[in-house]
């Protein structure tokens, strides 16, 4: 039974990374624009990338938040402030 339980789990992990992937490259949202002037490929958008993308650019930017957080040397402006003002690169975008 455990066997099968770790099969499973694996499985499921495995679906769950593919999805995750899948998603990075199919929404134009996550992409690299290689587009003049660096903007969005409006043409390509549709309002569901917009869930997506802002799902996946919140949790980026948390998990750069929670890293400042946690870090353990001792606070000063480079590893707050100026750290601070350099995430959300992906929050920025979408």
């Amino acid at each position: 039974m455990r066997r099968l339980t770790i099969q499973v789990v694996y499985i499921w992990v495995q679906f769950v990374l593919i999805e995750e992937i899948k998603m990075f490259f199919e929404n134009p949202l996550l992409k690299n624009w290689n587009t003049p002037h660096k903007i969005a490929p409006f043409d390509e958008i549709k309002d569901n990338h917009f869930s997506e993308a802002l799902e996946k650019a919140l949790a980026e930017e948390l998990r750069e938040i929670r890293a400042i957080s946690d870090n353990p040397n001792p606070a000063n402006f480079t590893n707050t402030i100026l750290a601070i003002l350099k995430s959300g690169k992906l929050l920025n975008r979408v």
